[in-house]
């Protein structure tokens, strides 16, 4: 029996809905059965709240019964809106025309059921009307190809999987697994997408078809990289999204994922292995210190990635005839095209990381766990802020550092080492060193010392910081004396004032 009674903890604007759905069917006499179909009857069964309404027809297209909604409702004197035509557009996944209208304040598609075939060398499909049990079969797993028919108010489930497996917490395919990843390889990282999201398992069969090397011959081949990019972002829609990067990090899918430019070292099994170890090392942090975590959005994903591709952070490549660019930016940037900013801010997290060894170097912090004398505090804070400034993500920079520390060792990398450093800066009180401005600004700094412009204002500007940060409450005019020794002293060396300097 496909049909089953579960309470789905319908809300009003959910009943009102359905209500004018099934009343155009019953005023117009209309012989078709309005089923909403895929993620709002996964996401009810499970007690998510769901707003994303789709409705599949077995016999009408989509904007033909659209339009008899608006109909009904205007013989009933309520307020209609017009019917939007969403063409097919199969990089995003819509393979057949949608309609759209807003009923009762409230967005609703409609498409008519359909099935698919596939040819060797793309992911889209050609779709062709289809009966409930053959649009079941196509999608791409059980968990979302469950029904809820409107007229008879019970849930169907044409696969005979789909409530078990949501029961279960298991991702399975409907048809076999190596079949429908072929027909669209996408949906094996869709598989690690909703796997990290519900914090379900993937079964055994799809893991071991994604695995194939047929599979992920057309992984590579037939997926563009902005759609592998989008599905990889959703990640971020979970709580620990380390979970779908461990899934990532395996060595067969890591190297059809991530592509290394053209002429640079390829990447191997050691890397992915790297890259795993970075997303247990995330999954400590979430689990020993979860307060590191940062809230914002994309800041999560920069301390993912910073961590993730860690194993690369010292790799260039040459980008053009004698100029190299960061390994880790065309990962990111080309690689899966996230967004240029999210490069960036990683390869500065990389960066700083270099500065808070060479602090956890100098002063035994690892060892020590902290700094107790009082000389030795004023240096140590001194030197963590400078590096705290050189990122706008110092926690990832930081958790990096801490990471390529403990690469060498088996164990995971301790969150505990992490924690204590994080807390330092914060009890030294220089989380915030990147708001610090300079006692004085370039104009007064130059009529102050008596010196020109030229590459040693930004030395001048470096040490000034850093005298603030060793010495809190240092006034302007000790800030001043002290510039002043070091340009007496000729430890920096300045440009004669109104000599002109080359460009650097």
């Amino acid at each position: 029996n496909v049909s089953h009674d579960i309470d789905l903890s319908l809300t009003d604007v959910d009943r009102t809905i359905f209500t004018t759905v099934r009343g155009a069917v019953e005023f117009f006499g209309l012989s078709v059965a309005p089923r909403v179909a895929g993620g709002w009857v996964r996401d009810k069964i499970l007690g998510f709240p769901s707003h994303d309404i789709d409705i599949a027809l077995d016999t009408m297209m989509g904007v033909d019964f659209a339009t008899k909604v608006n109909e009904y409702l205007e013989s009933r004197g309520e307020n209609t809106h017009s019917v939007a035509i969403v063409k097919t557009n199969p990089e995003q996944s819509k393979h057949l025309e949608t309609a759209t209208v807003k009923i009762h304040g409230h967005f609703v598609d409609f498409v008519n059921l359909r099935t698919e075939e596939y040819c060797e060398t793309s992911r889209i499909p050609s779709a062709r009307f289809g009966t409930p049990e053959e649009d079941a079969m196509r999608r791409d797993f059980t968990i979302n190809s469950l029904f809820y028919n409107l007229m008879t108010e019970k849930v169907e489930d044409w696969t005979r999987k789909g409530i078990e497996d949501l029961r279960k917490g298991i991702i399975r395919t409907p048809l076999p697994p190596t079949t429908t990843f072929l027909d669209d390889p996408l949906r094996i990282l869709r598989a690690i997408r909703f796997a990290t999201r519900l914090s379900f398992t993937i079964s055994d069969e799809a893991i071991s078809a994604a695995h194939g090397a047929q599979v992920l011959h057309a992984l590579r081949t037939k997926v563009s990289k902005e759609r592998l990019g989008k599905e990889i972002e959703g990640f971020f829609a979970a709580k620990y999204p380390e979970s779908g990067f461990l899934h990532l990090a395996v060595p067969c899918v890591f190297r059809a994922v991530f592509e290394e430019p053209r002429g640079a070292r390829p990447l191997c099994d050691q890397d992915a292995e790297e890259a795993a170890r970075g997303a247990r090392f995330h999954a400590e942090i979430a689990k020993e210190a979860p307060d590191l975590l940062p809230p914002q959005s994309e800041a999560r994903q920069v301390l993912m990635f910073a961590l993730f591709l860690a194993f690369a952070r010292e790799r260039v490549y040459e980008e053009k005839p004698g100029r190299t660019a960061p390994l880790v930016r065309y990962l990111i940037k080309s690689s899966i095209k996230l967004r240029a900013k999210t490069a960036d801010r990683v390869v500065a997290a990389h960066r700083a990381s270099a500065l808070f060894n060479t602090v956890f170097d100098t002063y035994g912090l690892l060892r020590s766990g902290g700094a107790s004398e009082a000389g030795k505090q004023a240096e140590v804070r001194r030197d963590l802020a400078m590096a705290v400034r050189d990122s706008e993500d110092w926690v990832a920079a930081c958790s990096t550092a801490v990471l390529a520390r403990n690469q060498q060792n088996d164990q995971q990398a301790p969150a505990k080492q992490l924690q204590e450093m994080i807390h330092l800066v914060r009890n030294l009180g220089i989380d915030q060193a990147r708001d610090v401005a300079p006692l004085l600004n370039g104009k007064e700094l130059m009529r102050e010392l008596g010196v020109g412009g030229g590459p040693h204002m930004t030395i001048l500007n470096d040490h000034m910081l850093r005298l603030q940060f060793e010495f809190p409450g240092i006034t302007r005019e000790a800030c001043i004396a002290r510039l002043r020794e070091l340009v007496d002293a000729n430890d920096i060396t300045i440009q004669p004032p109104g000599k002109k300097h080359a460009s650097a």
